[in-house]
C-alpha cells in the first residue's frame, strides 16, 4: 500500500508509519480503515477520487467513529476525539463493573501522608547516580 500512496504523491510520516501527507491533506491507515483529513473539502474530494484509481474506496461521509473512537463535530469547527467505551470495556476486562464487584474483596483508598519520607526497601539495590555509573 504505500508504494501505492507514494506513487499517487502522498509523503509517509517520518514518526508513523499509517500516516501519509498530501498537500494539507492527512491520510490515516489501519488495516482496510482509513480517514481522509483537511482544511479543504474540494481537496479532499479531489484526493478521494485520486485514490479511487487505484484502490476500492467507499466514502462513508462525515466522520463519527474510528477503530472505538468517536468523533463529534463541534460547532466552531474543531473536532472532539473520545473513548467512551474503553474504560467500561476495561472495568468489564478486569470484573470491576457491575455483577463482578459483588464477588471482589472490599477495597478502600488510603491517601499517602505527605509527611513521611520514603525510603528505599533495606534489600534493594542502591541506585544512586553515582553507583549507577560505576556499576557497584
Amino acid at each position: 500500500m504505500k508504494d501505492n500512496l507514494v506513487k499517487l504523491g502522498f509523503k509517509p510520516s517520518e514518526h508513523d508509519e499509517c500516516i501519509f501527507y498530501h498537500g494539507t491533506a492527512i491520510f490515516i491507515v489501519y488495516t482496510d480503515d482509513t480517514i481522509l483529513l483537511g482544511p479543504n473539502k474540494s481537496d479532499i474530494g479531489n484526493l478521494v477520487k485520486l485514490l479511487a484509481q487505484t484502490f476500492k474506496t467507499e466514502d462513508q461521509g462525515e466522520l463519527s467513529d474510528y477503530l472505538g473512537i468517536k468523533i463529534e463535530r463541534k460547532q466552531d469547527g474543531t473536532m472532539e476525539w473520545t473513548q467512551p467505551t474503553l474504560i467500561p470495556s476495561m472495568l468489564q476486562d478486569i470484573r470491576l463493573q457491575g455483577e463482578g464487584l459483588k464477588n471482589q474483596p472490599k477495597v478502600r483508598t488510603i491517601p499517602a501522608s505527605s509527611t513521611v519520607a520514603l525510603t528505599d526497601h533495606q534489600d534493594s539495590q542502591d541506585t544512586t547516580q553515582e553507583n549507577l555509573i560505576t556499576g557497584r
